[in-house]
């Protein structure tokens, strides 16, 4: 509900679960993804890292059969945390996930003064 009061444009039908920063230009994916690991073995899940998805079958029962590279698993809810390859694994079950991967650019220098500030919380704004 509070994503929906923050942003009132965004559909949030089928949505379980946001994150939302309201102070930052960018979150951390890595410790978001964590965070919500920790939650959810707090609340039963199993979470097996490092393991590809091959197939998805939903069966009979209404319960999925995830088949993966280190076995199959049987459970009652999937969750699609496969990050750049979401799409892939969306596709095994129908789904269209509207992500695209990018290939970014990065540079290094010298130490430059305008970030470093940013990176203690203050922001120069130049001259």
């Amino acid at each position: 509900m509070r994503l929906k009061n923050s942003t009132p444009f965004l559909d949030t039908n089928g949505v379980l679960m946001g994150a939302y920063t309201p102070n930052d230009g960018h979150t951390d994916p890595s410790g978001i993804t964590n965070a919500m690991a920790a939650g959810a073995k707090m609340h039963g899940a199993e979470i097996i890292p490092h393991n590809r998805v091959t197939d998805i079958n939903q069966l009979e029962n209404g319960e999925w059969e995830v088949v993966t590279e280190k076995g199959t698993v049987s459970c009652e809810h999937v969750v699609n945390a496969a990050g750049s390859f979401a799409g892939q694994v969306g596709e095994m079950v129908g789904l269209k996930v509207p992500m695209v991967n990018m290939v970014h650019q990065y540079l290094v220098t010298e130490s430059i003064p305008e970030v470093s500030s940013l990176q203690k919380g203050k922001i120069s704004r130049g001259p």
